[in-house]
């Protein structure tokens, strides 16, 4: 069964890449890379046990804590592509929150060398791999801190203790730890929160916002619309986490009124009912026509 759901997934996120990519040199090289990443993470990891590692990409070395939470990484970047930026600034200006380990920022460093990028990522062990994998480009800036609707000197960050995949995932939302991690165990690290608005200047013009910031979506958006920094965002991703506490609706008539469009993600999928009352993420892309 384990080499046949092995071979499924790789011929369906092939597939996936041949959908995605356009350009044919990248299509191929992103194929070949994701084959090697597969039956390498099928040696090293699922035969030899070894969970952190390595890997080239573009000519720069990647490393992560875990092959299968960088797998899944891989895809969602490279071959899904949820993350992916178009422009004509050769210098845009991008904002990561939740930026993990980075590798959505290693690949649009790649793509606009000239970019200016801000991230923050409050869990330490995430925030040292987030340092390694940034270190060979200029004009990256990295914070150390949770964003949040307002500032703390700190803040109770929640993580998985030892969850499988190695998830790298936390949240200073209670809801999240009280839905998504109710039955295991969860350690503790204070943290710093900041308002995303008070890094950005007035006037500055915003080409991306990536919000991942579990659970506090909806606090950091109606912060930057308090503060009128909303308007100045041209396009974002939002990776949407339902806690008790969290309105999906809320987001879309706040983003919607303040003159975005909306295109719907997923990772919901059929039966839905079975979502009731539960965590789940869906995510979006929102725009504002040139």
């Amino acid at each position: 069964m384990k080499i046949i759901l092995f071979f499924y997934a790789l011929f369906e996120n092939i597939t996936l890449a041949i959908k995605n990519i356009t350009s044919p040199s990248e299509k191929l090289y992103f194929i070949y890379l994701y084959i090697f990443l597969k039956f390498k993470r099928l040696l090293i990891y699922d035969i030899l046990r070894i969970k952190s590692g390595s890997l080239k990409i573009l000519s720069h070395r990647v490393y992560f804590p875990d092959y299968e939470l960088f797998e899944m990484m891989f895809i969602d970047v490279f071959l899904k592509r949820i993350e992916y930026l178009e422009t004509k600034n050769s210098a845009p200006v991008i904002f990561d929150c939740g930026a993990n380990i980075g590798l959505s920022v290693f690949y649009l460093k790649v793509r606009y060398p000239n970019a200016k990028i801000t991230c923050f990522e409050p869990s330490s062990d995430a925030y040292q791999y987030l340092k390694k994998n940034l270190s060979y480009f200029n004009g990256c800036k990295l914070v150390k801190a949770a964003v949040s609707g307002k500032n703390t000197k700190w803040a109770n960050l929640s993580s998985p203790l030892n969850a499988a995949p190695a998830d790298l995932s936390s949240s200073i939302s209670s809801g999240i730890s009280e839905i998504r991690w109710k039955d295991i165990k969860v350690k503790k690290e204070k943290v710093k929160t900041v308002r995303l608005s008070s890094y950005i200047q007035k006037g500055q013009t915003i080409d991306f916002l990536n919000l991942d910031i579990e659970g506090l979506e909806e606090d950091v958006l109606q912060d930057l619309k308090k503060t009128a920094r909303l308007k100045q965002v041209k396009e974002m991703f939002v990776e949407y986490h339902h806690t008790k506490n969290t309105s999906f609706i809320t987001i879309l008539d706040l983003l919607t009124k303040s003159g975005f469009k909306i295109i719907p993600g997923g990772d919901v999928r059929p039966p839905l009912p079975r979502y009731k009352d539960q965590f789940y993420i869906a995510y979006f892309w929102a725009y504002k026509n040139s």
